[in-house]
């Protein structure tokens, strides 16, 4: 069943996490290599010492599952010799013998670096526009549509407010809007 999962799983087994199975989604995101019947350091030689390599061996050794929905790798995810920056949502799950024996650790790896990096962005460019907003020479009050108030600090100046304030007046502030004919909103 491991095999036809939608999503890339891996099995890896013993003190050296040899992968025992790797289906076709998991090793579609590492160029289509063969890893099976092959540790995991000798597919990923740059993860020696890494918090990766610790991570897994701890799930091996202590038997509890880790997930993460952002975990960071600098990994030569195609074997060329290039790293990359690379983030997954992953689960790793112990898989116990009869006996409770941890045998091996299953791992779930959904490659979500796109949606990291998009986000990023978004949140440079709010800070960004926050920034000019800000500084704006004019005064400026922006009201979220959850009722949420920020002011800019030369509408602060014109106020009186000290900059540490923020928006602790405004919030407190009843406002009435109206349109430019001069009804109610």
């Amino acid at each position: 069943y491991f095999m036809q999962a939608p999503v890339p799983v891996s099995i890896v087994v013993g003190p050296d996490l040899l992968f025992e199975l790797a289906n076709p989604q998991y090793r579609r995101g590492l160029g289509d290599r063969e890893i099976v019947g092959r540790t995991f350091l000798e597919v990923f030689p740059e993860l020696e010492g890494s918090p990766a390599h610790a991570m897994l061996q701890e799930v091996r050794s202590t038997g509890q599952t880790f997930h993460a929905d952002e975990y960071h790798v600098r990994v030569d995810r195609m074997g060329t010799g290039v790293i990359e920056d690379v983030y997954y949502q992953l689960t790793c799950q112990p898989m116990l013998r009869a006996d409770g024996i941890v045998e091996g650790v299953m791992s779930v790896s959904i490659d979500v670096t796109e949606q990291v990096r998009a986000r990023r962005e978004i949140e440079r460019q709010r800070a960004r526009l926050s920034d000019i907003v800000e500084n704006l020479p004019v005064g400026l009050s922006l009201t979220s549509a959850s009722g949420q108030n920020h002011t800019n600090s030369a509408l602060r100046r014109l106020w009186g407010a000290e900059a540490d304030e923020q928006d602790a007046d405004v919030e407190k502030t009843n406002y009435a809007a109206y349109h430019a004919d001069g009804r109610p909103y």
